[in-house]
């Protein structure tokens, strides 16, 4: 009985497998061991060569200045019932934001899981981050925000991303959400400033 695990192919392949075969017949036939040829180093090192490109990392770094109270953004940034953070728009959110407090985040069918590893209010805020789009590779994505005058400093940087189109993609990603972000603390600015003037 033949079994189905077995290398198919020529016999150049199955020594390329490193299995024994043997040349020619009869008394002439000869035992050749192919995996300890040299030629076998070669193929090896390609595939360790391609296993280390694949594990280069980059990393994404947006920064914006946001017209509120370093509080108020730290947490503007946690709510997910605050229009502009990422967790708003989420289809579907679970979300426990303390350390070691996990979250899955679902936005156009994409999943998205982390762990949160750090909440220091009002300073940082820290967790992992898998998606398809980090290629099964945790990284780590950090959040700071610092006084600037009246203003905060939110300083988002997501490190130990896989660099292939979908790790790269997590640059517009984030740009889009810190863009959006901004505005809910403009709108309620300039909504406060209009009722100040009215009631005068």
């Amino acid at each position: 009985m033949k079994s189905s695990f077995l290398f198919e192919g020529s016999p150049c392949d199955r020594q390329r497998a490193g299995c024994m075969s043997t040349i020619g017949s009869g008394t002439n036939a000869s035992t050749s061991l192919s995996s300890f040829s040299g030629a076998e180093k070669y193929p090896q090192k390609t595939k360790k060569e391609e296993m280390n490109k694949s594990k280069k990392t980059i990393e994404v770094k947006v920064e914006r200045t946001i017209p509120a109270p370093l509080g108020e953004v730290f947490d503007g940034w946690l709510n997910p019932k605050r229009p502009g953070n990422p967790w708003n728009m989420a289809d579907k959110l679970i979300m426990n934001p303390q350390v070691d407090g996990l979250f899955y985040w679902s936005i156009h069918g994409t999943p998205h899981y982390g762990r949160f590893t750090e909440v220091k209010r009002p300073a940082r805020i820290r967790h992992t981050w898998m998606s398809p789009n980090t290629s099964g590779l945790e990284s780590t994505v950090t959040v700071a925000f610092k006084r600037k005058g009246e203003d905060t400093l939110m300083t988002l940087v997501h490190s130990g991303l896989p660099d292939t189109d979908g790790g790269r993609s997590h640059e517009k990603g984030w740009n889009y959400f810190l863009d959006m972000f901004p505005r809910q603390f403009t709108d309620a600015s300039a909504k406060k400033n209009s009722s100040a003037v009215s009631t005068t």
